[in-house]
């Protein structure tokens, strides 16, 4: 995110759209944010662990930011924009919702894992903005490819979780996290 945010938007101009059409696609990218967090955080709820969807999202951002680099056609720069998106808008939630369970059964805070990664984006921000003195402007892709390859490399190394329990209230069976009574607002 701090390699991302400040500069895909510099990237986009540099490959040739303009700044409605920049405008455009962030916009669209936001959009994205209400089915691709959706879709992911009921995967990892139902379906599959959250480590399995934080590294099957990772791997697919890292795809698509690295084959972003490869092409210059602006219909598929647009597709590939909205594909990359879908699977990195989640990652936040996906990221939060893992150290969460995976803290409280070990009776760790929160809020110095969140300040380390505060910490790291503004890191990743300074170093792009110096990575951006030397490199050209068409080449910003490349720093976007290579953070969310690091991100899906380590995704590969996230421990699995304490499988979440099921606990049977009001009539209908609902997962509750490791640890977790059960009890409290429904």
């Amino acid at each position: 995110m701090g390699v991302q945010l400040p500069f895909f938007p510099i990237w986009l101009q540099a490959k040739g759209f303009d700044a409605g059409q920049v405008g455009a696609i962030l916009s669209a990218t936001a959009l994205m944010r209400i089915v691709s967090v959706t879709s992911a955080t009921r995967a990892a709820d139902h379906h599959f662990t959250i480590r399995t969807v934080i590294v099957t999202f990772a791997f697919a951002t890292a795809a698509g930011f690295t084959l972003l680099g490869f092409t210059d056609t602006l219909w598929l720069i647009v597709a590939l924009t909205v594909f990359t998106a879908f699977s990195h808008t989640p990652a936040m939630a996906l990221l939060d919702a893992y150290a969460l369970r995976g803290l409280k059964p070990r009776g760790r805070a929160y809020g110095p894992v969140r300040l380390w990664g505060s910490a790291s984006f503004i890191v990743a921000n300074l170093a792009a903005g110096l990575a951006f003195n030397i490199i050209d402007t068409r080449d910003l892709i490349w720093l976007l490819s290579a953070s969310a390859i690091a991100t899906a490399m380590t995704a590969i190394w996230l421990m699995p979780l304490p499988v979440a329990t099921t606990v049977k209230r009001w009539g209908r069976a609902r997962r509750s996290p490791a640890g977790c009574s059960g009890r409290g607002s429904p």
